[in-house]
């Protein structure tokens, strides 16, 4: 009797330890975070738009992915300059730590747009990994 007591409370504790995890995932699939290495395969591909919300100095500090439309995210125009963006693309955008872009994936969604994801850990966490920038001091691209 008490083993299967233990038996049922075992098995009772699983269930309702996994409802309860998966009902607290928040995760939206079209609107996340991704790491450096979804970020890159995402980008290989071709079917994503890159945004860099950083602003000048950032950019001058560290140089910015290939490719990436900059849309300073503190600037008077960022909210129009999103809007006027075409809803159906696809986007990757990034900051300098991940903080700025997962704010702007919450007003990407509110939008309307199909689908955008934003490098966690910003390009700080791209650098660690050794990926591929352009340097704004030997560019005339920034």
């Amino acid at each position: 009797m008490q083993k299967l007591f233990i038996i049922i409370t075992t098995i009772s504790f699983s269930f309702l330890t996994g409802c309860i995890q998966q009902n607290t995932t928040n995760y939206k699939n079209n609107f996340n975070s991704i790491s450096t290495e979804e970020f890159v395969n995402l980008k290989q591909s071709g079917k994503y738009q890159i945004i860099d919300i950083r602003n000048k100095h950032e950019l001058q500090n560290t140089g910015h992915i290939p490719k990436a439309k900059k849309i300073e995210y503190y600037s008077k125009e960022f909210l129009e300059i999103l809007k006027n963006l075409d809803k159906d693309k696809k986007y990757l955008i990034y900051c300098n730590t991940g903080n700025r872009t997962s704010h702007t994936l919450d007003i990407m969604e509110n939008m309307g747009f199909e689908k955008a994801f934003h490098l966690k850990g910003g390009i700080q966490e791209w650098m660690k990994e050794e990926n591929d920038l352009i340097n704004c001091s030997t560019s005339y691209i920034c």
